[in-house]
C-alpha cells in the first residue's frame, strides 16, 4: 500500500463512529390481590375493605442527543451528552379507567388499567438507539377504607427486563474521562402511607472499561405489604403502585472541527506530494 493511501486510511479511521446500538428496559405489575384478616374476633365486626376515589397517570420523555459538553462535579470528571428536543406526555384519569400512552417518537409505552378490585394491570417500556434517552412512568393510586380491627395484605407480581448491546466502534474517549456508552433501569413500587415495598434493576456498559453487552430479567417477584388497623374505628388509607423504565444510548461525538482540519491538511499534503512526484 502506498504511503499516501496509508495516511488517508489512518485519518479516516480516526473519524470512525460506533455501530448502531440498542438499549431496552421494561417492567409490568399484574395479579394484584388483597387478603383480609380479622384482628379482633370479639368485636363482632367483619373485616372489610372498601375502595373509593383514585387516579391513574402516565408520563414519558423522549430526548435526542444534541452535541457534547464537558461536565464536572466534586467527585468526577466525564464527558456527557447534552440532551435536547425533550417531549413530555402527561395524562391523568379518574378511575376506574384504562390509560395507554406512547412517547413523542414512539420509543416509550405506558399502560394502566383499574377495576372494581383495584389495579388490573400496569406496564411501561423504553427503547433507545444511539443518541436517544427515553423514560416511561405509570402510576396508580386509590383510597380505601379498612374496618376496625382488620388487617389487609396487598400483593402484586412484578416482571421486568433490561438489555443493551456491546460497543464495537473505533472511538475512544480522551484520557481521564469515563466514556459512558449505554444504560438501562427499571423499578416497581408499592406503598401505603409510610409502608413501602419496591424492587429495581440496572445495567450498562462503558466505551473504555466495560464495552460488553448486558442483559438482566426479573421473572415474577412478588411485592407484598401488610397494613393493620388496630383501632376501634374505620380508617382511610391511600394505596400507590408505580412502574418506571429508562433507556439511554449515548452517541459518539461528531468529530471536532480541528479533526476535520487535520484530515483536510493531510489530504492537501498528499495532493502536493503527488504533484511534486509527477513534476519530477
Amino acid at each position: 500500500m502506498h504511503a499516501r493511501t496509508m495516511l488517508a486510511v489512518a485519518l479516516l479511521s480516526s473519524l470512525s463512529l460506533p455501530a448502531l446500538a440498542d438499549t431496552h428496559a421494561a417492567v409490568s405489575l399484574n395479579g394484584f390481590n388483597v387478603q383480609l384478616k380479622d384482628l379482633n374476633l370479639a368485636d363482632g365486626v367483619a373485616p372489610e375493605l372498601t375502595w373509593s376515589y383514585g387516579s391513574a397517570s402516565i408520563h414519558s420523555t423522549d430526548a435526542r442527543q444534541q452535541g457534547w459538553a464537558q461536565i464536572s462535579d466534586p467527585w468526577s470528571h466525564s464527558w456527557n451528552p447534552i440532551w435536547g428536543a425533550t417531549n413530555d406526555a402527561d395524562q391523568v384519569s379518574i378511575i376506574p379507567a384504562t390509560l395507554d400512552g406512547l412517547s413523542k417518537y414512539g420509543n416509550g409505552t405506558q399502560h394502566v388499567a383499574s377495576g372494581p378490585g383495584g389495579l388490573a394491570g400496569l406496564s411501561v417500556s423504553t427503547h433507545a438507539v444511539a443518541g436517544q434517552s427515553v423514560t416511561s412512568h405509570a402510576g396508580f393510586g386509590q383510597n380505601f377504607t379498612l374496618t376496625a380491627g382488620t388487617q389487609a395484605t396487598f400483593s402484586v407480581m412484578v416482571e421486568g427486563n433490561l438489555s443493551g448491546t456491546g460497543y464495537s466502534g473505533g472511538w475512544i474517549p480522551p484520557y481521564g474521562t469515563d466514556g459512558f456508552n449505554s444504560g438501562a433501569w427499571f423499578a416497581a413500587d408499592m406503598s401505603v402511607g409510610a409502608l413501602h415495598q419496591g424492587v429495581s434493576a440496572s445495567g450498562g456498559n462503558n466505551w473504555v472499561w466495560q464495552p460488553d453487552a448486558y442483559d438482566s430479567s426479573l421473572d415474577g417477584q412478588t411485592l407484598r405489604l401488610t397494613i393493620k388497623n388496630t383501632g376501634n374505628t374505620d380508617k382511610n388509607y391511600w394505596l400507590n403502585l408505580s412502574g418506571d423504565a429508562v433507556a439511554t444510548e449515548t452517541l459518539a461525538p461528531v468529530p471536532e472541527p480541528s479533526t476535520y482540519a487535520m484530515l483536510g491538511a493531510g489530504l492537501l499534503l498528499l495532493g502536493a506530494t503527488a504533484r511534486r512526484r509527477r513534476q519530477g
